[in-house]
């Protein structure tokens, strides 16, 4: 008896650039020491916040992210935590802090940790969707 592969088709995604956003996004908390070549004046945590919060929606209603910008139900909620990991940070050292304000935050370890574990279900899910960049 011949035993068959159940291949399902690669998932098209409404915004796949947005999507190289975020993964770029969850790539700088994770790693925030290796931040370079951000031009001067701009908060690239706030940017991160921003984009991750308000512009992917992803701290209010993640799941509608899905087939948008987001493969699955594991990447919104990864997402979702690194989102609100950043509310926490914004929330303790305020809208305007800098950036050495807001790593120096109580929450800012969660941010990372969360930003961690988010890079690498993005980055799988990413491989198993064919793609290798990342």
């Amino acid at each position: 008896m011949e035993v068959l592969e159940i291949v399902e088709p690669e998932m098209k995604l409404r915004y796949p650039a947005m999507r190289q956003e975020l993964l770029d996004a969850v790539s700088q908390l994770a790693a925030p020491q290796d931040v370079r070549d951000v031009p001067p004046g701009v908060n690239w945590i706030l940017e991160n916040y921003t984009l991750l919060y308000e512009d992917a929606e992803l701290g209010d209603a993640p799941t509608n992210a899905i087939g948008v910008t987001l493969y699955d139900r594991a990447e919104a909620e990864a997402l979702a935590a690194v989102a609100d990991a950043l509310h926490a940070v914004i929330q303790e050292a305020g809208p305007y802090a800098s950036e050495p304000d807001y790593m120096a935050s109580q929450a800012w370890k969660t941010v990372v940790t969360e930003a961690r574990t988010a890079h690498s279900i993005l980055s799988l899910q990413r491989q198993q969707q064919g793609h290798t960049r990342s």
